[in-house]
Order: structure tokens, then C-alpha cells, then sequence
């Protein structure tokens, strides 16, 4: 495992850390406060997401230029860089869906897994417990693929690449992650960029708002999710994305120490669980909810953290219960009540035609992206203009499996229950956040499949081990506490670049921390 860090300001003459500064050009530096920084950087990825809005060439430049940056990352092996591109990720899939880029919906997914493989291979070749445990989750779910193509032919290449894609970005993930170690620091920056970057499509949401209003018609808001105030994109998604951008934010604001950036900090999580609700997706801020208490509980005997958490944790219910709530209540004339007060739901019936496939097909299921068909035959849906585009496709990844993969599937099940369990085994003292990136993903999975890349993400998340610079025991032996076997020879020779942060001139070399393989 490699432990990765970002260079740190150089102490000033007193002995005490340099205030934090973004430094810009050679011949003079222009220095500005590490809080307006932030400033910038969140009106930025507003005012990129506007501009996104409606025009979907501005969108894939934006495509191109996270392309340009992952490219960058992995020609000079600079794996901090290619973690902070891969947080930028998830909000970023959700922006160009929104935006209705001219690319492949499997473009985030995809892009991910490309970029996880080439690092695995160059930089990082072995391979850990938890990642052949990945390998056989995916392996399982390969061969019901001949299923697909036996029942559709040329088209099960499309039908395939989109039902798969979820399970293996989350493969290569975990083939990347679970061979290294970050600092605080870096972990820091990540949350940094999992919240500015949900500042993106939350932009868009609003400036569908403020569209659709401003063409003289009224918000109607009944008993069903709510396009509109998703900007213009499944309200699925897009509520997903806003919880794992409150999530994240719950987890920064406890990491973060200056007090401008966690007012920025809380107004995100705020605007982000607001407009989460008013998508009127249930399922956002449900597995939110869920990773929260999951959060709460594993902290409740660690003396250091334990404040913070409940702190944290009770400041966003009571908002969101006393504030956020009755306003959108009132907004909604009455029918955000009525649509969170009930449970009842279209995923039920849905599941138990899932199960109902899976005993009538138990070998290898209908295969993947197969189970959509379940009333209506493939082929009567090709004699179709529609192509039954409409017909519910299955919601819950746990069922899915069954259906779509058969006992393999069922096996593939309980592989992943084996992998959530082997991250919270290497978590050490991060187990709080990777049993709240894990309990976030797995609600997701019952909510949403793996339709977005923050699911995959999140469930990789919590196999990175994050050193605690708090505890003088973890910063020791860090290299030898999370595996065991000897030091690779590969990560003595291999160094990392550190992007350049707040309160830096220049970016060094850094190296790598030999650890030993769990």
C-alpha cells in the first residue's frame, strides 16, 4: 500500500505553519487568502455549470479537459492529482447529463475504469486481497452476457456495456484504492472537491428553476419525482448526487479548521439537501440519512471524534427538520408532506418481478439489461417506435443480480458483502468514514442500482486508508499497521507529484511510503 500526501506549507521563521496562499506566476506572487481561494473556486464551478446549462459544446470541452487531466495524471504518475480529477468525477457525470453533452452515458463509469486499470499497471501491479475479491464479484457476473447475446445479437453490445458498467468501475476502484494510503491532507482535499463539485449540478437544478418560471409557468409538484427541479435530468440521479455532496460535506466540516470555509462548507450541504428534497427523490437524502447514523454510532466511543460527529450530524437534522422542511413544505403547497410521508413505492413490485425472473431463469439469469423485458419480449420492443424505452427497468441492485445474473448472481451478492467487510478491516482509524461511504453505497444499490458513478466511488472510497495525524502510534507505523508481507520493491521506486496546493510556490516530488500488503 502506498501512503500518498500533498506537499504542506514550509514553516514560517517562528516555527509555526505559513498562513495558507495560492501563489500565481515566476517573476511575482500574487497571494491570496487560502478562504477566497475557496471563494473563487465555488462561484467558478457555479458559474461553469450555468454556462454548461443549454449549451452542450461548453459541456464536452469540459469532457475534454477532465480527459486532458486524467491523461496528465497518469503520464507522470502523479496519483494525488488522478484521486482529486476521480472526486471530481461523480458531480461532474451528473453535469453532463444535465447539460445533455454529445457523449456516451457511459462516458463517467468508463473513463473511470480506464484510467483505474492503466494506474494499477503501471504504478501500482499488485494485487490485494480485497481487489481478487473484485475480480471474482465481476468475474460472476460475466457469463450471463452470452444470455444477452444469444437473445438480442449485435445489440447486446449496448445492452451489456450499460448493465455492467456500474460493477466494473467499482472493480477497478477497488483494484486501485485498496493499495493505498493517504494523509489527512489529501483526504481533505478530496471532500474539498466531492462539495464544489456539487455545486455544479445543483447550479443547473436551479437555473432550471429559474427558467421554467421565468417562460411564465408555474411548478406543479404532485405525487412523483420531479424533472424540473433535477434540471432537466432523472430526479434519481440527480438527488443521489446532491446527498453524496451533503455526506461529504458533513465529513469535511469535521477535518476543517478555519471558519470561513466551513460557513462555505454548511451553505453547500444546506442548498444541497434542500434541492435533494425538492426533487421530491426520496432516495437521496434517505441513504444519507442512513450513512449518517451509521457515522454517528461508530464514533460514539471515540472520545476525540465523538463531539464533532454528534455535533455535525445533530446541526444538519436540525436544519433540515426545523428550517428546510416546513419551508418546502410550504413551497410545495402541502405536497412535500404528502409524497415523504408515505413509503409506498414502484421498486417493490419491480423487485418482486426481479425474483420472479430469477426463479424462472435461476442458471444465468435473462442476462444483463434483460430484465426491462419482463412484460413485453425484446423482440416485440424492436417492432416498437418507442423501443419500450418506457418499461421500468429494475432499481435495486439486489435484486437485479438475481434476475439478470442467476445464481452467479446471487453468489456475486455475497462476494460484495466479503469486500465491504475487508474495508472496514483495513479502515483503522478511518472506520467511521469508510462505514459511512459504504452504508451510503449500499443504500444507493437498494435505491438506485449502480446508475451513477458516486455509488462505485463511494464503496471504493472506504477501502483508502486515511493516516490519522492525530494518534503518534498510526503516524509510526502507518506503513506496517494496515497489511502484511514484505515492502514492495515497486513503491521504493515509484514517486508521486503532488498537485500544487493553497499556501505553495511550486509542487516536489514526493515519495512513496513503503507498506506492506494486507
Amino acid at each position: 500500500m502506498a501512503v500518498l500526501e500533498a506537499p504542506r506549507p514550509a514553516a514560517s521563521a517562528t516555527g509555526l505553519g505559513a498562513p495558507p496562499i495560492a501563489t500565481f506566476g515566476t517573476s511575482s506572487q500574487i497571494q491570496l487568502p487560502r478562504w477566497l481561494v475557496l471563494l473563487l473556486l465555488i462561484v467558478g464551478q457555479a458559474l461553469l455549470a450555468r454556462t454548461m446549462s443549454g449549451k452542450p459544446i461548453v459541456a464536452l470541452l469540459h469532457v475534454a479537459v477532465i480527459f486532458g487531466l486524467l491523461m496528465y495524471a497518469l503520464a507522470k504518475r502523479n496519483t494525488p492529482l488522478l484521486l482529486l480529477v476521480y472526486a471530481y468525477l461523480p458531480a461532474s457525470e451528473i453535469m453532463w447529463r444535465q447539460s445533455h453533452a454529445p457523449i456516451a452515458s457511459g462516458t463517467g463509469p468508463y473513463l473511470l475504469t480506464f484510467c483505474s486499470l492503466i494506474a494499477v499497471g503501471i504504478s501500482y501491479p499488485h494485487i490485494t486481497l480485497p481487489a481478487r475479491t473484485a475480480l471474482l464479484y465481476i468475474g460472476l457476473l460475466l457469463p450471463s452476457s452470452v444470455v444477452t447475446l444469444s437473445t438480442t445479437g449485435a445489440a447486446s453490445r449496448e445492452l451489456v456495456v450499460f448493465a455492467l458498467a456500474g460493477p466494473i468501475t467499482l472493480t477497478a476502484l477497488v483494484l486501485l484504492f485498496s493499495q493505498l494510503g493517504i494523509t489527512t491532507d489529501l483526504y481533505r482535499r478530496m471532500l474539498w472537491v466531492i462539495v464544489i463539485g456539487g455545486v455544479g449540478p445543483l447550479a443547473i437544478a436551479l437555473t432550471s428553476i429559474a427558467d421554467y418560471i421565468g417562460a411564465g409557468q408555474s411548478l406543479e409538484f404532485n405525487n412523483e419525482s420531479n424533472p424540473i427541479t433535477s434540471g432537466g435530468f432523472g430526479p434519481v440521479q440527480v438527488s443521489s448526487l446532491l446527498g453524496f455532496t451533503v455526506l461529504a460535506a458533513t465529513l469535511l466540516i469535521m477535518v476543517e479548521r478555519e471558519l470561513a470555509p466551513r460557513i462555505f462548507i454548511g451553505i453547500i450541504g444546506i442548498a444541497a439537501m434542500t434541492q435533494s428534497l425538492l426533487t421530491f427523490s426520496r432516495g437521496g437524502m434517505f441513504a444519507t440519512a442512513i450513512a449518517l447514523g451509521g457515522l454517528t454510532i461508530s464514533q460514539a466511543k471515540n472520545r476525540r471524534t465523538r463531539t464533532k460527529t454528534f455535533a455535525a450530524v445533530a446541526a444538519l437534522l436540525a436544519v433540515g427538520y426545523f428550517l428546510v422542511v416546513p419551508r418546502l413544505d410550504s413551497f410545495t403547497q402541502g405536497k412535500f408532506e404528502e409524497r415523504f410521508r408515505t413509503t409506498r413505492t414502484g421498486r417493490t413490485n419491480l423487485a418482486t418481478s426481479d425474483l420472479d425472473l430469477f426463479r424462472r431463469n435461476m442458471l444465468f439469469g435473462v442476462g444483463p439489461g434483460m430484465a426491462k423485458y419482463r412484460q413485453i419480449s425484446y423482440e416485440i420492443c424492436q417492432l416498437r417506435s418507442d423501443r419500450c424505452r418506457t418499461e421500468g427497468s429494475s432499481h435495486t441492485e439486489f435484486t437485479r443480480m438475481p434476475a439478470e445474473h442467476g445464481i452467479p448472481g446471487v453468489v456475486a451478492i455475497g462476494v460484495m458483502s466479503v469486500l465491504a467487510l475487508q474495508a472496514l478491516r483495513r479502515a483503522g482509524p478511518s472506520f467511521g468514514i469508510s462505514l459511512s461511504m459504504l452504508l451510503w453505497a449500499i443504500a444507493q444499490m437498494f435505491y438506485a442500482n449502480l446508475r451513477v458513478v458516486a455509488v462505485p466511488f463511494a464503496f471504493a472510497f472506504a477501502f483508502l486508508y486515511i493516516r490519522d495525524p492525530d494518534d503518534p502510534s498510526d503516524e509510526a507505523d502507518v506503513a506496517a499497521a494496515p497489511s502484511r508481507g514484505p515492502p514492495r520493491p515497486a513503491d521504493r521506486r515509484l514517486g508521486q507529484r503532488a498537485p500544487l496546493p493553497a499556501g505553495s510556490g511550486s509542487a516536489r516530488q514526493l515519495p512513496v511510503q513503503p507498506t506492506r500488503r494486507r
